[in-house]
């Protein structure tokens, strides 16, 4: 066959050779650039990583400069503050020791350890006869436990541990010699029976000032009908009904009720429960022998070694070491009324207590909380029990906590006649908002006293009080406002899905954030940030506002600034350039933060993963920050575009929230606005610690002390107006602070 016309030479073997030689000789002179290129690109890259860390260590130094001399500096001002106050203190004290001494009252000092031993040393010795007279020397004892309520609320304001546990144990001792008292005069009622008699029975019930008590001694056997016998005090609000049983024995039957807690200061573990009202107490007693009437001014009455001076127990199932055993014997139904002082009473499953004497602690152990019925409109509580003792209605120390809110405020002046004077009422007036669970609590201040504005509880509405000492009587009317590190553990947050338990914020920053924001309440309104629970314990989060309260009454405000409080050894300056140096005692600073409080996106649908995922899908660029403690670093390029999207995306979702509200009633959009303060943080989200730029335009410093923060925010009205608030009124919102502990527990 002849050759193809036109086809392709072959090439030979040299010039294939020659190709192949070329193109190696091509991939290595580009190897070679690439090689060159990624090694000017490493190059370029730490150099800009060399010149960032140098910029880093250079802030970091100047930053440190800037604190330091800031913290010696302000040393001057701190001083003379503290010496202001101490010498208005002592002014204080010594117009209260005149008023004193001018009563001419002989009632022992409260604040005197020597007075207030030998008070108890004396009141020990009395053992009355009379009830009436046993119940006024209570009366009287109480009024000295009020005092020393005061001085160990002023202990705990201040911190003195050694002061406030010393007043717990002479409270408690105090209490003590009371119940002795009711002893006595318990104990003459018992061994002079007869001389009480009446229709074959004795039947006496007094009260005074909260205390109740109720005697009835069966002295004359009577059959009755029904399964139990009612055992009623309707003067003092205590019944208990009785078995038949029991009413075939000569046996006294004491019930009382003390508008107080003596107990649970035995406890050394500490209870996650709180007393509500105070302690019923139910105790079946044994009779002597009956007196022999010889003439008719004769009366024989034999004595034993039982009945010497103490009260005997009777020999029944209730008492002793099988007391609330059970094994067929009848249960005693006791029924007491709950004071009006408690503002709360739990009506769904009240729980009851008893106090077991030998473990030293509250216990459920002999009460059936199956039958616990609570009616609101007399306020009565009945429930069933196999043992005698002391008893006590209670509730969850956490049952109001977490904090849904929290606010703190200047504002006008609230009094009973609603009179305005502008002289008087302008300024040093101070508002300050907790929102619990189902209600808010807000309380007035004004120098050193605190006035309750809410809830509406009559006894304690407008009433001068010191901030401990109003804080423990809402305690007794079951609201607590002042949580415990314990508290803490058992505390259940708003979010869906989490676990009991709250990340207190340390020692160090709680009490920095306390002196700081009271430093410059009198100026700035102040409220929490959903952001702060996220933050972890060594950083806190909050909103502050120059107030407009005195110039159109808060009617036009300015727009919530995010001020971010944080040690400074946790910082991203001091993460950025470690080894640099540290910030003195107690280390914190703080910064006003670009960080605004924008709700998240509505959740997407009841699936947890699956919204979750539909969000992170959403925005997959965004890290996941699952540590509370850190404080992720974000870019600042773009920033005008994505505040721009935020408020995009915050307008649609007032538009979907508007038409998701539309059908719902309104006592649900009420339930709704309470809880928009808490709002759950979505898992892409990350909090931006940038810090403002100024009204100049160039970027805020952090501070040591926040007053220097807001100063490159505010006016310098503001600052003027910090300046001559009263040191009374700092202090007093610095104890508030420090008793409730916003800053943890919200």
């Amino acid at each position: 066959m002849p050759p193809k016309k036109g086809g392709k030479k072959k090439k030979s073997k040299a010039e294939l050779e020659a190709e192949k030689e070329a193109l190696e000789a091509q991939l290595e002179q580009e190897r070679i650039l690439a090689e060159k290129a990624e090694a000017q690109r490493l190059a370029d890259l730490a150099a800009a990583e060399k010149k960032k860390k140098e910029e880093q260590i250079a802030y970091r130094e100047l930053e440190l400069k800037k604190l330091t001399h800031e913290l010696e500096s302000c040393q001057v001002e701190v001083l003379a503050a503290a010496e202001q106050l101490a010498a208005e203190e002592a002014k204080k004290t010594e117009e209260l020791e005149w008023a004193k001494y001018t009563e001419c009252d002989d009632k022992p000092d409260a604040s005197s350890e020597s007075e207030i031993n030998t008070y108890i040393s004396q009141e020990q010795e009395k053992k009355p006869d009379d009830l009436d007279e046993a119940l006024a020397q209570c009366i009287y004892t109480e009024t000295v436990a009020t005092d020393l309520l005061k001085v160990m609320a002023g202990a705990q304001c201040s911190g003195d541990n050694t002061t406030q546990a010393g007043c717990e144990q002479f409270l408690h001792e105090l209490r003590a010699t009371s119940s002795t008292k009711l002893d006595s005069c318990s104990l003459y009622m018992v061994k002079h029976a007869d001389e009480f008699l009446e229709h074959d029975q004795v039947l006496i019930a007094k009260k005074q000032a909260g205390i109740r008590i109720g005697m009835w001694i069966n002295m004359v056997v009577k059959n009755f009908r029904g399964a139990l016998k009612p055992i009623v005090y309707p003067e003092i609000g205590l019944q208990v009904d009785i078995p038949k049983a029991l009413n075939t024995m000569q046996i006294g039957i004491r019930l009382m009720y003390h508008p107080y807690d003596n107990l649970s200061y035995l406890d050394a573990s500490g209870a996650d429960d709180m007393v509500l009202g105070g302690v019923m107490t139910l105790d079946i007693l044994a009779l002597p022998p009956k007196p022999k009437r010889v003439k008719p001014q004769w009366v024989l009455r034999p004595t034993t070694v039982d009945f010497g001076s103490e009260l005997q127990p009777a020999d029944t199932p209730y008492s002793g070491e099988s007391a609330g055993a059970g094994g067929g014997v009848a249960a005693l139904r006791c029924t007491f009324q709950v004071p009006d002082s408690v503002f709360m009473v739990p009506e769904e499953n009240p729980k009851v207590v008893a106090w077991d004497t030998q473990k030293l602690k509250w216990t459920m152990d002999g009460i059936d909380q199956n039958t616990n019925e609570y009616n609101s409109a007399n306020r009565q509580l009945r429930f069933h029990t196999l043992r005698t003792g002391a008893f006590a209605l209670v509730q969850s120390r956490v049952v109001h906590l977490p904090y849904r809110q929290w606010k703190l405020e200047p504002a006008l002046k609230v009094s009973e006649t609603d009179d305005f004077d502008v002289d008087d009422d302008e300024e040093g007036c101070i508002h300050y908002t907790l929102s619990l669970r189902s209600f808010d609590v807000k309380i007035q201040i004004r120098d050193a006293v605190c006035q309750l504005l809410e809830p509406n509880l009559p006894d304690l509405y407008l009433k001068d009080m010191a901030p401990g000492e109003l804080l423990y009587a809402l305690f007794d009317r079951g609201i607590n406002i002042m949580p415990t590190d314990a508290d803490a553990i058992t505390a259940q947050g708003y979010d869906e899905g989490v676990s009991p338990g709250l990340t207190l914020k340390s020692p160090e920053l709680e009490a920095k954030l306390n002196d700081d924001v009271a430093a410059a309440a009198a100026s700035f309104d102040f409220q929490g940030s959903r952001w702060n629970r996220k933050l972890g314990k060594l950083h806190s989060a909050f909103l502050t506002r120059e107030t407009s309260i005195y110039t159109g009454g808060n009617a036009e405000t300015f727009d919530f600034d995010m001020a971010l409080v944080e040690s400074d050894a946790e910082s991203r300056s001091a993460r950025d350039a470690p080894g640099v140096g540290e910030l003195a005692s107690p280390g914190m600073k703080s910064a006003i933060v670009v960080q605004k409080e924008a709700e998240p996106k509505p959740a997407l649908g009841d699936d947890p993963v699956a919204a979750a995922a539909a969000l992170l899908a959403d925005d997959e660029e965004k890290v996941v920050d699952d540590a509370p403690a850190a404080v992720e670093e974000t870019a600042v390029e773009g920033e005008e575009e994505k505040k721009a999207e935020g408020e995009e995306a915050a307008a649609a979702e007032g538009e979907e929230k508007k038409e998701g509200e539309a059908g719902e009633d309104e006592k649900k959009g009420e339930e709704g606005d309470r809880g928009a303060a808490v709002v759950p943080l979505m898992v892409n989200e990350q909090f931006d610690d940038t810090r403002l730029n100024g009204s100049d335009g160039v970027q805020t410093d952090t501070h040591v002390y926040l007053t220097k923060s807001l100063q490159d925010i505010c006016s310098e009205e503001a600052m003027e107006r910090i300046g001559r608030s009263p040191p009374q009124l700092k202090q007093t919102v610095q104890q508030l602070l420090l008793l409730t502990r916003p800053f943890s527990f919200s």
